[in-house]
C-alpha cells in the first residue's frame, strides 16, 4: 500500500499553481505562529473562525485537489472522532462542602437553577456492563468544540505551510527570525542546517511507516 504517497503529508509538492507557493516564507512563518499560538486561551468562537479562515484559504489556494482533499477530509473526521469524545468527558467539578443550613429550613423559598444539561444519554448497558449516562453539558461541549478546531488547526496549518515551500526556504525564514540569537552565543546555523535535514528526511520515514 502506498497510500502515503497520495496524501502529502508535510512534504514539500512542487508545482506554479498556487499565490501561496510565491509567498515569502516569512510570512507563511507568522500566519502559522497566529494559527498555532491564537487558539490557546481564546473562546469557542474565536477557534471556529480560525478553522474557517484556514478552509477558505485552502480552498482559495489554487492548489490543486489531489494534494489537499484527501488529507483535508482524514485530518476534519479524525479531529471529529476527538471533539466528539472531548465532549463525553465529565467537565463538572464537585462544589466544596460548606457549613450552611439547608434550603428545607426556610419556608416558602422555591430554589431556581439553570440546567447545564445539554443531552442526556442512558444509562447505556452492554451485556453484563453497565456504563451509566453520557452527559454533553455547556462545559463537555465547549472543550470537544476547543479540542476539535484545535486539533485540526494546528495540524492543518502547518502541513499547509510545508506543502507550498521547499525546505531550504523554511529554514532560510527560520534562520532569519533567529538570526539575532548569534549574539548571545547560540548555534543558529547549526540547528538550521539539523532543521533542513529533517526535513528532507520526512518522505523516508513515511516510505518506512
Amino acid at each position: 500500500m502506498d497510500w502515503f504517497r497520495k496524501i502529502p503529508i508535510g512534504q514539500f509538492v512542487d508545482g506554479e499553481s498556487s499565490w501561496l507557493r510565491i509567498l515569502d516564507p516569512r510570512i507563511k512563518f507568522s500566519w502559522v505562529l497566529m494559527f498555532l499560538l491564537t487558539p490557546v486561551l481564546a473562546s469557542a468562537e474565536w477557534r471556529l473562525s480560525l478553522l474557517i479562515a484556514l478552509l477558505i484559504i485552502t480552498f482559495l489556494s489554487s492548489l490543486p485537489l489531489r494534494i489537499w482533499w484527501r488529507s483535508v477530509s482524514l485530518l476534519l473526521i479524525f479531529s471529529l472522532g476527538v471533539g466528539l469524545f472531548a465532549m463525553f468527558l465529565p467537565t463538572s467539578e464537585l462544589t466544596s462542602t460548606l457549613n450552611i443550613r439547608p434550603p428545607d429550613e426556610l419556608s416558602g423559598v422555591v430554589l431556581e437553577s439553570p440546567s447545564w444539561d445539554l443531552l442526556s444519554i442512558g444509562p447505556l448497558r452492554l451485556e453484563v456492563v453497565s456504563l451509566g449516562p453520557l452527559i454533553i453539558d455547556r462545559g463537555s461541549l465547549e472543550l470537544g468544540i476547543k479540542t476539535f478546531t484545535l486539533l485540526f488547526t494546528i495540524v492543518h496549518s502547518v502541513n499547509l505551510m510545508l506543502i507550498t515551500t521547499p525546505p531550504e526556504n523554511l529554514v532560510w525564514a527560520l534562520r532569519w527570525f533567529l538570526s539575532p540569537l548569534n549574539f548571545i552565543g547560540l548555534p543558529v546555523d547549526r540547528f538550521s542546517f539539523q532543521l533542513l535535514l529533517d526535513l528532507r528526511l520526512i518522505p523516508l520515514v513515511q516510505e518506512e511507516v
